[in-house]
């Protein structure tokens, strides 16, 4: 194995960690699969009920982690994507549709994946909550930084069979010079750190990174730092050599407060078949518009709520080519920081289903008049304009919402062009008409785009029950 020193990493925290001692199994010459293997968790919960982790692989790449009491069975898998909860924070995926990273179902609209890109941990850079310091957003905060990161693989002297499989011992060896601020931006400590950690491998089954899950808990799963997105630096830097080597089926290594984290295969047995269908209706964001299409996802989920729109209001939209409103609600609410939103929602026609915000922020209720229409923005966006920049976008609506086609699902994210026209505004009822062009991303995980003109009419209650706030007033008390 070769020595490096350039780090990357994924913006994905890990949250689990697990150890325990193998047990011996019958001897496995090679994989069968699907198959699954369990590690047990070595700290249990203040609950006291211990906690286990099931891997899954498929014959096609892609590997299900589930973290579960261990006096429950595995939640089971199927083709039908039903039959198990894409919400929960305790289930882990990694294979082709996520780039080989580990991802974690985010809980809105049911589950949602975001396909992570990797990103440079720059050394001698300052960060702050696993992202670059930014003095302006970031000025409270302690920061820390560091240079001189190596790693090495070498082979040990301590092979094993554990749960009956040939294990073939590894260590890793971690250096670096550790620097830490505190939030004047003075040096508060420096330090060296060099750590090693022994993996035990097994050629006869496939590797995959939601092997290391078992000791994450910990944060200190590859170092001792405690810093999450360090390790997960150092993951990207070894992935290939653990690849080349197989199975994580065993690691051992500091813990917390000192103690030896020690985690390993204790159950192989073969699976119930899995394909990649499984999982073919989760919606797959690219993470360069996650932010913009996961704050959509969050309102569109809440507003599907019906009864958050009170009846009262009236609707008549065309959206795109062929689809149409006959019969909806709309109603409007401002939130105390001034952020202006007017929900449409088709009850009927051939656009139910879906559901459209209209938000202006921190401005408060309009005046009748013609509004300019812009796109949804991320914070760190936003966090780039000067305040004469954001004073102007704040004063055009912005859209937000869902809408479904022939079956597909679109997350609305921009007005390309068009406006907005508040025409009377009393006793608590907004008329007036929106004409524009909509782009919308599919949630399909294919990135494939449409633009749909939107045109019609509106008298929008008041009353929405719906929180929302916008990244402008985030961004604008800075």
């Amino acid at each position: 194995m070769s020595n490096r020193a350039i780090a990357g990493t994924t913006a994905i925290l890990l949250t689990a960690t697990i150890s325990g001692t193998a047990a011996a199994q019958e001897s496995q010459t090679g994989p069968v699969l699907p198959i699954a293997y369990q590690y047990d968790l070595p700290y249990p919960k203040t609950d006291g009920d211990p906690k286990i982790v099931t891997v899954r692989h498929n014959a096609e790449g892609l590997s299900i982690a589930h973290i579960h009491p261990a006096s429950e069975d595995t939640p089971l898998m199927s083709d039908d994507p039903d039959d198990f909860d894409l919400s929960s924070s305790a289930m882990f995926l990694a294979g082709p549709a996520t780039d080989g990273r580990i991802v974690s179902p985010e809980p809105i609209a049911g589950g949602v994946l975001v396909k992570e890109s990797p990103v440079t941990l720059e050394e001698g850079q300052r960060y702050a909550d696993g992202e670059v310091y930014d003095p302006e957003l970031d000025g409270e905060m302690a920061s820390w930084s560091i240079e001189d990161l190596e790693t090495s693989f070498a082979p040990g002297d301590d092979d094993r069979v554990i749960a009956g499989l040939e294990a073939e011992h590894h260590q890793l060896t971690v250096s670096y010079n550790l620097t830490r601020y505190d939030r004047d931006g003075e040096v508060r400590d420096q330090q060296t750190v060099s750590s090693t950690r022994d993996f035990w491998f097994a050629d006869s089954l496939p590797y995959s990174p939601l092997q290391i899950i078992p000791n994450a808990y910990d944060s200190a799963y590859f170092t001792t730092s405690g810093i999450e997105v360090l390790d997960e630096a150092i993951h990207e830097l070894v992935a290939d050599d653990m690849r080349d080597l197989g199975a994580v089926v065993a690691q051992e290594g500091e813990g917390p407060a000192g103690l030896a984290g020690i985690s390993a295969i204790s159950r192989v047995e073969a699976a119930e078949a899995f394909l990649p269908e499984t999982l073919a209706e989760i919606p797959v964001l690219p993470v360069e518009q996650a932010d913009v299409m996961l704050g959509a996802l969050f309102v569109t989920e809440m507003l599907k709520e019906s009864e958050r729109i009170p009846e009262g209001g009236r609707l008549n939209l065309s959206i795109g080519p062929d689809l149409s409103v006959d019969t909806g609600r709309a109603a409007w609410r401002e939130m105390s920081n001034g952020d202006f939103g007017i929900a449409l929602y088709p009850e009927e026609g051939t656009a139910k289903g879906s559901v459209l915000l209209l938000m202006r922020p921190v401005n408060g209720t309009p005046d009748a008049g013609t509004y300019e229409v812009t796109r949804a923005m991320s914070r760190s966006a936003l966090s780039e304009m000067d305040e004469a920049e954001l004073e102007a976008y704040a004063n055009k609506f912005q859209p937000m919402g869902m809408v479904r086609r022939d079956g597909q699902d679109f997350v609305v994210i921009d007005f390309k062009s068009g406006s907005v026209t508040i025409d009377e505004s009393s006793d608590g009822k907004i008329s007036g008409s929106v004409d524009a062009t909509l782009k919308l991303v599919a949630i399909d995980g294919s990135g494939e785009t449409a633009l749909f003109d939107v045109t019609g009419d509106f008298m929008a209650v008041e009353g929405l029950d719906a929180r929302f706030r916008s990244p402008v007033a985030r961004v604008m008390r800075r």
